[in-house]
């Protein structure tokens, strides 16, 4: 009979420890901010294009270390439009444009791989050794790219691009006729009718959910957004703190409280026993954080007075 109850216990807990971790991971990911851009500092990108280049690489990276490029769950259901590897877009001011680009194209492979030719363009932009310099388009132009949300302006790019670079003579440049051949495509690609059905796409264990979990067991619990350093090691530096206060707390209990309790219970002196009891009733009263917060201040300084 205890084996049958235990076993339906664990039962039990198993699927309710499941659903809570989906609640603590859906909360955790629908907190507004990006995390990658708190420990990055990173607001904007405005500026001096090398400088711009380094916090963006800083930024992405974050990003990707972060696994925030990887899809959520093991399978997600979404249209045969937008059916693609969204985790190659590393910077998440891009997928809003690029999710656009699918659901006018219906092609998600064709859009992605306009979208990576766009960021090698991007980079061959900000080197200084390649044979057919972009710079010789507006910086705005080229940086702008990748973050183009419909057929109309990727058309409108290409055939000034197209223009630019046969007139400097730039047609062997290896990256811009990828990028010119990528956005062609995308281009003269036409939506099919059945770009709206949902499509189940498993997403294997590589996604945000599976990461999630394996940290908490393996014990690296994330990064502090405010100073960025590492879960664990902020509270293993607290902890002795921690120990110390739940022993005095325990201490109290058992040493003073069952006391108190067994003398309120037994004596016979009504005036002892109505004020004591009234004097628990206003400890008991009193809001923890309010008292937690005097304690901080009389006992964690010596401001006033050495006894403190």
């Amino acid at each position: 009979v205890m084996g049958k109850y235990l076993l339906k216990r664990i039962l039990l807990f198993l699927p309710t420890l499941f659903v809570i971790s989906l609640l603590v991971f859906g909360l955790s990911r629908a907190m507004p901010g990006d995390p990658a851009e708190r420990l990055t500092g990173i607001i904007d990108f405005d500026g001096d294009p090398t400088v711009e280049a380094v916090l963006q690489t800083h930024y992405e990276r974050t990003y990707r270390h972060l696994g925030l490029n990887l899809p959520g769950f093991y399978f997600s259901l979404r249209p045969a439009a937008t059916n693609a590897d969204l985790s190659l877009v590393l910077n998440p001011r891009e997928r809003e444009p690029i999710i656009s680009l699918m659901y006018e194209t219906g092609e998600p492979e064709k859009v992605i791989n306009y979208y990576l030719a766009s960021r090698k363009l991007i980079s061959a932009y900000r080197r200084t050794d390649i044979p057919c310099r972009t710079d010789i388009l507006e910086k705005g132009d080229i940086l702008a790219i990748s973050m183009l949300n419909s057929i109309a302006q990727i058309e409108s790019a290409k055939r000034n691009f197209a223009e630019v670079i046969m007139e400097y003579g730039c047609t062997d440049d290896e990256i811009a006729s990828e990028w010119l051949r990528t956005a062609a495509k995308l281009i003269e690609s036409r939506r099919g009718t059945l770009w709206w059905m949902p499509v189940l796409k498993w997403n294997g264990i590589d996604n945000q959910y599976h990461r999630w979990v394996k940290n908490i067991t393996s014990g690296h619990w994330g990064y502090s957004l405010r100073d960025g350093r590492p879960v664990g090691s902020k509270i293993s530096g607290t902890l002795n703190y921690t120990l110390v206060i739940s022993f005095w707390s325990l201490f109290f209990t058992f040493f003073l409280g069952i006391p108190i309790g067994l003398y309120l219970g037994t004596s016979e002196n009504q005036r002892v026993k109505r004020i004591v009891r009234s004097l628990v009733y206003a400890f008991y009263a009193l809001p923890l954080f309010w008292l937690a917060t005097l304690c901080v201040i009389f006992l964690t300084t010596d401001e006033y007075g050495s006894w403190t």
